[in-house]
C-alpha cells in the first residue's frame, strides 16, 4: 500500500526529532518499562499489532519504516531487515530478532505477500490508533506514542552494553550525538543499581 502525501507529512512532522540541532528531547516517561511491554504484548488482538509492537520494540523502526516494511527487506542469513530510503533518502540495515524474523516470513508465506508487497497494509495514521487502541486495552489510558517504541529500543540496546556506533547505525542517526542523548538514561541506571549495592557497606 503507497501511503499518500498527508501520511508522509504527518510522518515527517512526528518523526523529526533525530537531529541535534532541532529541540529533540528524550526523557524517562519515554520509555516504555519491561513489565509494561509485556502488558502491550497480551493486549494484542490480531497478529498485526503483534508485529508492530516488535518491529517498533525490538527493530526501533519508525512507524513509516514499518508500514513500508515488505517480504524483499528481510535478510535471513544476516539477520538484519533493510529499511529502504529512510530519513535523508538513505537505506539502512535495522537488527532484528530471530523469533519476529520467522513471525514475518510465516506472515508472507500464509498471505502469499509478493516481495514488494507490504506486510502491514494500513497507514500511519492507522498504526497510531492501533497503539492507541493497544494503550487503552492494557491500562485503560494513553501513556506513549508510536515513537516511545523506538526511544524505548534504542535505550535497551545501550543499557545491554552494545557499541554506540553499532545502535547509530542500526538506528539510523546521522549524526552520533543524536544517539548519545539517550545514553544519560543508561549512566543513571548504572549510579542507581551502585548506590543500592554500596549502601549497606561497613564503612
Amino acid at each position: 500500500m503507497v501511503r499518500n502525501d498527508a501520511d508522509r507529512r504527518n510522518a515527517t512532522q512526528k518523526e523529526s526529532d533525530e537531529s541535534p540541532d532541532s529541540r529533540f528531547k528524550v526523557t524517562q516517561r519515554n520509555i516504555i518499562l519491561r513489565d509494561e511491554q509485556k502488558d502491550l504484548l497480551y493486549a494484542c488482538q490480531s497478529i498485526d499489532e503483534i508485529i508492530m509492537l516488535r518491529l517498533g520494540l525490538y527493530s526501533g523502526l519508525r512507524v513509516s519504516e514499518m508500514v513500508n516494511l515488505c517480504p524483499k527487506d528481510l535478510d535471513k542469513t544476516r539477520e538484519v531487515i533493510r529499511i529502504r530510503d529512510a530519513k535523508g533518502g538513505k537505506d539502512r540495515f535495522a537488527c532484528i530478532d530471530r523469533a519476529t524474523m520467522q513471525i514475518l516470513i510465516a506472515i508472507a508465506h500464509e498471505r502469499s505477500l509478493e516481495p514488494d508487497e507490504p506486510f502491514l497494509k494500513t497507514t500511519t495514521r492507522t498504526l497510531q490508533r492501533w497503539f492507541d487502541s493497544l494503550q487503552d486495552r492494557a491500562w485503560g489510558q494513553k501513556k506513549y506514542s508510536p515513537h516511545d517504541m523506538r526511544h524505548t529500543n534504542i535505550t535497551m540496546l545501550l543499557e545491554e552494553g552494545m557499541d554506540l556506533n553499532a545502535v547509530k547505525d542500526h538506528a539510523g542517526h546521522e549524526d552520533i550525538r543524536t544517539t548519545e542523548i539517550y545514553t544519560h538514561f543508561t549512566v543513571k541506571k548504572r549510579v542507581i543499581s551502585y548506590q543500592k549495592a554500596v549502601s549497606g557497606g561497613l564503612l
